[in-house]
């Protein structure tokens, strides 16, 4: 009985935790100053070609920046590593504590959040970003069946 408490407080939290990082993700995305978004200042530019700008980013890493590159591509990784994590924690349901649900989950949400930014023209459609976006989201479903398998 002792059990199914924790389990039930732990899903509580990650839901709490999911919304909270869902507000978190969406105002950085979206509105953040310090990422350049600004509604309608953007000409809708798009990659389709899976790696291109993660091939550009890494090759002009040192006329970028080192900080700059990392951002990118790191950012990228981590703003998703709790997609990952979260969405099996808060799931009372089997399916959507499975590996591949939970990494097309990823791919479709942030496939969702390329295709807003595309239309409303706060940044730009990257297929890299989903890319990238689900190997966070992966690196978050490890670190959550690790942590389930100590538990």
């Amino acid at each position: 009985m002792q059990q199914a408490k924790k389990k039930r407080i732990n899903r509580i939290v990650g839901r709490i935790l999911l919304v909270a990082y869902f507000a978190l993700l969406i105002f950085f995305v979206f509105f953040s100053d310090e990422l350049g978004r600004k509604t309608g200042t953007i000409v809708r530019r798009m990659n389709t070609h899976p790696f291109h700008e993660i091939r550009r980013f890494w090759a002009m890493r040192y006329t970028y920046g080192w900080k700059t590159t990392l951002m990118n591509l790191g950012g990228n990784i981590l703003i998703f590593a709790p997609f990952g994590f979260l969405i099996p924690m808060s799931s009372k349901n089997k399916v959507t504590r499975n590996f591949f649900v939970v990494t097309l989950l990823a791919i479709m949400f942030s496939g969702a959040i390329e295709v807003v930014q595309i239309l409303t023209k706060v940044g730009a459609f990257d297929i890299d970003d989903i890319i990238l976006n689900t190997v966070g989201a992966i690196i978050g479903y490890i670190v959550y069946a690790i942590a389930k398998a100590i538990n």
